[in-house]
């Protein structure tokens, strides 16, 4: 699977596809509350979230299984379902038809309070889950801390055999410059010979274009690259993103342009902005 993907990509640019759990937003999902949780209230959202990402021309989707540890499940109540969230959540990006699922892990919320040795083991299990419930790649995202992705990272090499893709998120007060942080990442993460790294979330779309290359200078690897739509504004107490699909389109082709083999998008990104990115690439 990993020399397939790693074909691919090195052939023509792979397209992921965009927001989940802003997505579901629009479906009754409210602030605080877990998108692991809602898609069991609701699991024909999401098999349509899935399904108009895939008809937009998405490669690769990713499962609702961002938050699917045994910590962040906790809040919920939900911390010993792992195993059946993940295979749920991947069932469902599954039925959209053929291509490409990732299963998702985001940072661990209450991290402070956990040893490394705990930190490994919680990453490992969700890594596990996704692994026997079908995941064809796993995808570490939004990772603000390189030593916590650096932990998770590891944990899922040495529990699964499937390509693992990890990713940071460098926001506007990370401190330093992103270039510096950027380059730091990809020398510290590649280091541990994951199958691709990357960045997704943090700054405005345009900073991306930075920090990929600022990657690629690092490592001659895959790189993926997923920006959210903006930064957002809370109108009415609700998040609103203001970046148009062919204004992503635009940062797409940037993005190919200094070395990013997977390109996707992040929070605010709908199956549009998907579609707008597919049209522009194809075209160049």
């Amino acid at each position: 699977m990993m020399g397939e993907i790693q074909s691919i990509a090195f052939e023509r640019t792979i397209i992921a596809d965009g927001a989940i759990a802003t997505m579901l937003m629009e479906y009754g999902l409210g602030n605080g509350q877990s998108p692991e949780a809602f898609m069991l209230e609701k699991p024909e959202a999401l098999a349509r979230i899935h399904r108009d990402y895939r008809l937009a021309g998405a490669d690769i989707l990713t499962a609702n299984t961002f938050g699917a540890s045994r910590v962040n499940l906790a809040t919920f109540g939900l911390e010993n379902r792992v195993y059946e969230l993940c295979k749920i959540a991947i069932s469902l990006a599954k039925s959209a038809g053929d291509g490409l699922v990732a299963g998702s892990i985001g940072p661990v919320l209450s991290k402070r309070d956990l040893e490394s040795k705990e930190l490994h083991s919680v990453f490992a299990e969700q890594a596990q889950a996704l692994e026997e419930g079908g995941a064809d790649l796993i995808i570490i995202e939004t990772m603000t801390d390189i030593e916590e992705a650096k932990i998770a990272l590891i944990a899922a090499k040495e529990i699964t055999k499937l390509p693992i893709i990890v990713q940071v998120s460098i926001a506007n007060d990370s401190g330093g410059s992103k270039d510096i942080i950027s380059r730091e990442a990809a020398i510290k993460l590649g280091l541990i010979k994951p199958f691709g790294i990357g960045s997704n979330c943090g700054r405005a779309p345009s900073d991306m274009i930075d920090i990929i290359a600022a990657m690629r200078a690092e490592w001659g690897g895959v790189i993926c690259a997923e920006p959210s739509a903006g930064l957002p504004s809370i109108v009415d107490g609700k998040p609103i993103w203001h970046l148009e699909p062919e204004e992503m389109a635009d940062i797409a082709v940037e993005l190919e342009r200094v070395g990013a083999n997977i390109i996707g998008s992040c929070c605010g990104s709908t199956p549009e902005h998907t579609n707008a990115i597919v049209k522009k690439l194809s075209k160049m």
